[in-house]
């Protein structure tokens, strides 16, 4: 499940005092996104009822509506998401790799770069293996299976929403 219309910066902050931007679930645990760190949460069934752990700093997101879960063959069940500071990150529940390095700078081999990715929204298309990242009225795409970047041009975006057709099927409109 995703919890893209609740905002925990406005009820809820870290034991380090860093207020919450988001929360997902990864590989059944509860994991915590602050602006720069990541928290894990585990049921521990007695008292303390509860274990906060962190488990990545320096890296974290406030573009909550692009953070998406897909199943990987490689990797299984992964979040995607963009940083903070403008990159786009895989992330197991308890390590992150970086996977947009090819496209984060200017360069000889990629036309497009990352732009302002803090108010970024995306989709993942199961059937295709694909990452949407939607930003700055752009679109790229990143295949998980192929390890592989490129523009989702040619349309021209003022905004982008998703459908559930229905548990296995998900549409970008």
């Amino acid at each position: 499940n995703s919890y893209l219309l609740y905002n925990p910066a406005n009820y809820y902050y870290t034991n380090d005092g860093a207020p919450l931007t988001a929360l997902e679930t990864v590989r059944w645990r509860l994991v915590m996104f602050k602006a720069n760190g990541i928290d894990r949460a585990a049921y521990l069934g007695g008292l303390p009822l509860l274990e906060v752990k962190n488990v990545v700093n320096g890296v974290g997101t406030t573009a909550r509506r692009a953070i998406k879960k897909a199943h990987t063959k490689q990797f299984g069940e992964v979040l995607f998401f963009p940083t903070s500071n403008n990159q786009i990150v895989m992330f197991n529940g308890a390590e992150i790799k970086f996977i947009s390095e090819p496209i984060d700078a200017p360069n000889d081999e990629s036309p497009f770069e990352l732009g302002n990715l803090r108010d970024a929204v995306a989709v993942v298309d199961p059937k295709k293996g694909w990452y949407i990242c939607f930003f700055d009225d752009y679109g790229i795409v990143y295949d998980y299976n192929l390890n592989s970047w490129w523009p989702f041009d040619n349309q021209d975006f003022e905004a982008t929403a998703g459908a559930y057709l229905s548990d296995e099927e998900y549409h970008v409109v």
